[in-house]
């Protein structure tokens, strides 16, 4: 949308007028399919690669949960809170302290 202004605005291709304002826009339709097609498999390359590394990068880092003794409650209502409650509910054999 912005480029076509910009085409507008600085190329003589089209009248600076309000009437050749439209007429490049409706210029730039047949070429909207290709930007539509590459924002489509931009996309799926972007979310195939982040679910990928989820998968391998992530898995290898995240913490043991038999590991985890103690659940740390923060005095904030934030998403620290609400891990901290996820985790004990999912080991309720877990010690609470409050920081």
């Amino acid at each position: 949308m912005f480029s076509n202004f910009g085409s507008w605005l600085w190329y003589q291709t089209y009248p600076h007028t309000l009437t050749g304002w439209p007429i490049c826009y409706v210029a730039a339709i047949p070429f909207f399919g290709w930007t539509i097609a590459g924002d489509l498999v931009y996309t799926g390359v972007l979310f195939g690669l982040h679910a990928w590394l989820s998968r391998t990068v992530a898995s290898r880092k995240r913490v043991n949960r038999r590991c985890l003794k103690r659940v740390a409650l923060s005095g904030s209502s934030g998403k620290d809170s609400a891990w901290s409650l996820h985790l004990l509910k999912q080991n309720p054999e877990s010690k609470l302290s409050h920081s």
